[in-house]
């Protein structure tokens, strides 16, 4: 944004001019000053310069994927990632939805989930609208918990854990491999596991004894059912 307009914002009642300037390169950072005047004010300030632009995600099948985050990251000189901009995951219809975002070459970062996070190399003043960010749909695990008489059990961990090398280690586990979910009021529960193959399925909780109910074999880009039935305390 570039150009002048006046507002009133002087103590004294006197109208200031803020006039904006040409957004500038600061160290790989899009910045913008902004020049406040008039009255007994006289000050400058640099502000983040942005660019709207819309944004589409979709999956693997190109499907809209409607709930989704971002971070827009600049790698200064000298510096590692820098994050200067970001939106936490929100409901966007169509899979689009409009942001501002820093101008200037810089990295996007989107996450959703489900699916493996894609980033992208851009230039929010490239004049490509929208821009277009597919994603990878991860294997996933549904199911229910319930005891051995049929009712639903609530709030028990449920966990995926790669099988190799887990041994007979009774969870709950820990690992950064290892993805975990409490199961709702229904005892329902969706685990999207970080890559196909065979894992084990962990079941803890409280008035639960901790076990392994078993492997399962997650299909690229599929959805897998298990039901599973566990003796309470």
């Amino acid at each position: 944004m570039d150009g002048s307009f006046w507002v009133r914002l002087d103590e004294d009642g006197a109208p200031l001019t803020l006039t904006f300037m040409p957004p500038e390169d600061h160290h790989g950072v899009g910045r913008q000053t902004v020049e406040a005047t008039g009255g007994s004010v006289s000050m400058s300030v640099l502000l983040p310069a942005c660019t709207p632009v819309d944004l589409q995600v979709l999956g693997t099948r190109r499907e809209p994927v409607e709930e989704y985050g971002w971070i827009q990251e600049s790698k200064a000189s000298g510096v590692g990632p820098m994050t200067i901009a970001s939106s936490s995951p929100g409901f966007h219809p169509g899979g689009i939805g409009s942001f501002c975002f820093e101008v200037g070459p810089s990295d996007l970062r989107v996450t959703a989930k489900g699916y493996r996070s894609a980033t992208i190399h851009f230039d929010p003043k490239s004049g490509n609208r929208p821009i277009v960010v597919q994603l990878e749909a991860l294997p996933v695990l549904r199911g229910q918990v319930a005891s051995t008489s049929g009712m639903p059990i609530a709030r028990a961990l449920v966990q995926l854990a790669p099988a190799s090398g887990l041994g007979q280690v009774l969870p709950p586990w820990k690992g950064k491999e290892i993805t975990s979910i409490y199961t709702g009021v229904d005892g329902r529960f969706t685990l999207a596991a970080s890559e196909p193959g065979p894992h084990a399925v962990g079941v803890s909780g409280v008035d639960l004894a901790p076990r392994i109910s078993g492997i399962v074999l997650l299909q690229h880009e599929e959805s897998s059912y298990m039901r599973i039935e566990v003796d309470e305390h």
